[in-house]
């Protein structure tokens, strides 16, 4: 498995797992003001077939030791984007037009 930083460009990260010469797991990430103390994820999508096998897990963890943000956000638009986030140990802040809002305070351990 081979995972990194494909582009850095106008303030978001674009990131990729690839297993076997596959595409498994995607991710956007966008710098607040240029900032990587508060990010917010918006994309973090696993390949059909792939789900379940830590992927998702693993691109989070990769995004918290290579930006070390503060605080990162998400909208969930789905009941199992909701799970995943919620099992990630974000809460829900709030209800908007993009889906629910959740938020999570990175701690210190979870960069190290």
């Amino acid at each position: 498995m081979n995972m990194g930083v494909v582009e850095d460009k106008d303030n978001a990260l674009y990131y990729k797992i690839v297993d076997k010469n596959r595409v498994v797991c995607l991710a956007i990430v966008t710098k607040y003001n240029g900032y990587s103390e508060d990010i917010e994820i918006n994309l973090l999508e696993t390949k059909d077939g792939y789900g379940g096998n830590g992927y998702g897990r693993a691109m989070l963890e990769y995004i918290i030791k290579d930006l070390k943000p503060k605080y990162i956000t998400i909208y969930a638009v789905d009941e199992n984007a909701m799970k995943f986030w919620h099992h990630m140990g974000f809460r829900k802040v709030k209800d908007s037009y993009y889906g629910e809002q959740m938020c999570k305070k990175v701690k210190k351990s979870e960069i190290l």
